[in-house]
């Protein structure tokens, strides 16, 4: 395994990664990710409403209820 010292980053106080922001404080959601869910429209059939689902559960951790809030679908 090679990698290129321009490429390392080290003693960063948080790190963006695959959407995702890593700090001492722990995983958060990117904020950009966030405001793009936001301004989504509304799923209108059943195949779209499944691939919503899929998107949210793979942030299902950060959504606090998240469990209560799918159970009604």
């Amino acid at each position: 395994l090679h990698a290129k010292q321009l490429m390392c980053g080290f003693f960063h106080p948080k790190v963006d990664f695959l959407g995702h922001i890593l700090s001492a404080c722990g995983v958060r959601t990117d904020q950009k990710k966030i405001a793009s869910v936001q301004q989504w429209t509304a799923p209108t059939s059943d195949k779209e409403l499944q691939s919503f689902l899929g998107f949210t559960n793979y942030y299902h951790q950060f959504v606090q209820g998240y469990d209560l809030l799918h159970k009604g679908t």
